[in-house]
């Protein structure tokens, strides 16, 4: 029988399938057919390669493709909330990147660890306990200063849990890791790593709510009234995961206001509300005020302000767009979108309480708080190419958000630093955002707009009936969603530019929130007595 030459030049990819096969267990003439086979796939992926090695092996020798299998299906959870199959060169370079070790030592190292790994025949491992296991073999080869340099500084499981029972505040990295640990069950944490589905802020899962908003209220003065509603925001900012919105500030201050005095109250509100909140933030903020008086304020208004003090508001957006907030501006008729002085203004957002009164909670239209925001990606469900398939693996996703949603509602509304500041988790709403609608509509039908059309209203309608209430449907905007999602679906559907077509159907948008674009107020007017819940301009 003929020995597997190492020395033969092959392609780095083969090698290490090479080197595989024979730790699996394959004879030397299995090895060189392997070789032989896989040499000629030229434009071939390492994936493909290894899943052609593991047919041969099958066919060749099926106790070593058992063993070979098994190798495969090693992945890694890393620190960056993805899976990745494990690769021992890995190992090798983070040694020589952070400590001084030789790349002799390191290989050895990389190697051995790789063996172990193999020996235990688990399917996950994190980078954390690869770490702890390198750190194990640098003290068994006696390099006690290179594993000072190796070392991983954290925090024991217990010791966090314990904290968290007294203050939401702790490292993000440390949070995400924990709640993916001990909190999220496994399947839906290997669900998420596969972007599969999106948990937005995870390192908060078990800390914050997404989303709140502090509804202003009038004091004694002009000044009491600006300065403890933005208190009040400052200390609900610690304790939620994106920035915190505001409700009715103008209205708040109209009582201290004369027609006169309008513009500088509003400049002396911003200037503080500036101070407060001086930072750029990924997330925008919505800073609400209204084009009308809400039943919960006195009669004592003067109604015929309302107008005024949003046109105040409009003339200082250059302020707000310095610290990425938004003029969230509610009203409750399309009449009164004629108020807003000239026909068009910029960076705004109409939110619509045609029908009820309305909040934007970081670009999400409701009538309370939302605790936790999901993505649901439709694209990758659709890959399969089958419709039963397609609505099978979106039902199995929606499922398991909420059971998610209703965990963290379960175990925010036990947080005695909530309860203090009268937070309730369970009275909460929860948003999950499409990814995908309309490229999945597309790629299940293969025909016309119109064929992908009624299966995109399809599909919100199923997933709409699978969530019930107490679930906002809307279109996925966060980014870090999107760019997860992305990278998995490496854009083998088009998930973006469908907005404008989706808005068309009455029947989506009465189910899903999908945000309309307008370039004056005629087109404002028009989308919100349609129902659309918020309008940009």
């Amino acid at each position: 029988m003929e020995k597997w030459e190492k020395s033969k030049p092959i392609a780095s990819a083969v090698e290490k399938i090479a080197k595989e096969c024979e730790e699996a267990g394959c004879t030397a003439w299995t090895i060189t057919k392997v070789v032989k086979e896989i040499s000629g796939e030229e434009n071939a992926s390492e994936k493909a390669l290894r899943k052609k090695t593991l047919d041969l092996l099958t066919a060749l020798d099926p106790q070593a493709a058992q063993v070979y299998a098994s190798f495969q299906r090693m992945m890694v959870r890393t620190s960056r909330q993805t899976i990745a199959h494990f690769d021992r060169g890995n190992i090798i370079r983070s040694l020589l990147k952070e400590t001084n070790v030789t790349r002799g030592v390191a290989e050895k190292i990389g190697h051995e660890v790789e063996n172990k790994i193999k020996d235990l025949e688990i399917s996950y491992i994190s980078t954390a306990l690869i770490r702890e296991m390198v750190n194990v073999k640098l003290l068994e080869y006696g390099h006690e200063n290179i594993r000072g340099q190796y070392a991983r500084i954290g925090i024991p499981v217990y010791d966090i849990k314990r904290k968290l029972t007294r203050s939401p505040q702790e490292s993000k990295g440390v949070l995400g890791e924990y709640n993916l640990l001990r909190v999220i069950p496994r399947k839906f944490g290997e669900m998420h790593l596969r972007s599969e589905i999106f948990i937005a802020c995870i390192e908060d899962f078990s800390t914050k709510p997404v989303a709140l908003h502090h509804k202003f209220e009038p004091k004694e003065s002009l000044n009491e009234t600006i300065f403890s509603n933005l208190k009040r925001m400052v200390i609900l900012e610690r304790l939620v995961s994106w920035p915190i919105n505001a409700e009715s500030a103008n209205i708040a201050l109209l009582p201290f206001c004369k027609k006169r005095g309008l513009t500088k109250s509003t400049e002396l509100f911003l200037k503080a509300f500036e101070s407060v909140f001086p930072k750029k933030t990924d997330v925008e903020r919505y800073l609400g005020i209204g084009l009308f008086v809400p039943d919960r304020f006195s009669d004592g208004i003067e109604r015929n302000l309302v107008a005024n003090s949003v046109g105040s508001f409009i003339k200082e957006t250059e302020t707000l767009n310095r610290i990425n907030t938004r003029l969230g501006i509610a009203t409750d008729t399309k009449y009164k979108v004629k108020l807003l002085s000239g026909n068009k203004v910029g960076r705004i957002t109409l939110v619509n309480c045609l029908e009820k009164e309305l909040v934007s909670l970081n670009g999400i239209a409701a009538d309370n708080n939302l605790c936790g925001m999901f993505g649901v990606n439709l694209a990758k469900a659709a890959l399969a190419g089958k419709e039963q398939d397609f609505f099978n693996k979106t039902g199995e996703n929606l499922k398991a958000l909420k059971e998610l949603a209703q965990l963290k509602k379960n175990i925010l509304s036990k947080r005695d630093y909530l309860k203090k500041e009268g937070i309730d988790a369970k009275g909460m709403l929860d948003c999950v955002g499409l990814y995908g609608l309309m490229g999945s509509a597309q790629k299940i039908t293969q025909g016309s707009e119109k064929d992908a059309m009624q299966f995109a209203e399809k599909t919100v309608s199923f997933i709409s009936k699978e969530l019930g209430e107490g679930f906002i449907v809307a279109e996925l905007l966060n980014r870090q969603g999107i760019k997860r999602f992305e990278a998995e679906n490496k854009r083998a559907v088009n998930p973006l530019g469908a907005r404008e077509f989706l808005l068309k159907s009455d029947s989506i948008q009465k189910k899903m929130q999908i945000k309309a674009l307008a370039e004056n107020k005629k087109a404002a007017s028009s989308q919100l007595e349609r129902g659309i819940k918020l309008v940009e301009m």
